[in-house]
């Protein structure tokens, strides 16, 4: 599943009360208000995955630094479903028209309870999207990444590695 959710501001929300209320009842999990919109999208959609199945998802880089992210950092590294990041540089402009930071989210739904790193990718301009084993990389163990806050440093501490299987 590939999506690019809508990206609205927690208090821009319409009917907010009720919504923060029918998804704490759909999905047993409350985000903080001032969660932007593509948050909720991204649990809605962890549910839809079969064991195996994977997404990506085009986010804003915010979610790896706000404090409203860490809700989302936490569930998805804690189910298991986080397997790549691919930070792009803010010089590239990934969308005509529209001022923004990018990343890509790639999850993967768990099959089993396996140990496995989490890959970050950083992309300096868009045609390394197609061979990420060219990029600058960094793999972190899941517990590692939870108790980093702002996952910004991680986009200055890598290095080129190769590796078929990154994501």
């Amino acid at each position: 599943i590939i999506i690019n959710p809508p990206y609205v501001k927690g208090q821009f929300i319409s009917k907010k009360e009720s919504f923060f209320e029918t998804f704490k009842d759909d999905f047993g999990l409350s985000l903080r208000q001032n969660s932007n919109l593509y948050c909720y999208f991204i649990i809605a959609l962890t549910t839809l995955l079969n064991p195996g199945g994977r997404s990506a998802i085009l986010v804003p880089i915010e979610l790896f630094n706000a404090n409203f992210g860490e809700d989302i950092k936490n569930y998805l590294i804690n189910k298991n479903y986080l397997k790549s990041v691919v930070f792009i540089d803010n010089k590239c402009n990934v969308f005509e028209n529209a001022v923004t930071t990018s990343a890509v989210l790639f999850l993967e739904a768990p099959v089993d309870d396996s140990p496995y790193e989490i890959t970050i990718h950083n992309v300096k301009n868009l045609t390394q999207l197609k061979d990420l084993s060219k990029t600058y990389t960094i793999k972190k163990k899941p517990e590692e990444l939870l108790k980093i806050k702002k996952w910004s440093s991680l986009k200055e501490n890598t290095k080129i590695v190769s590796d078929e299987n990154s994501i």
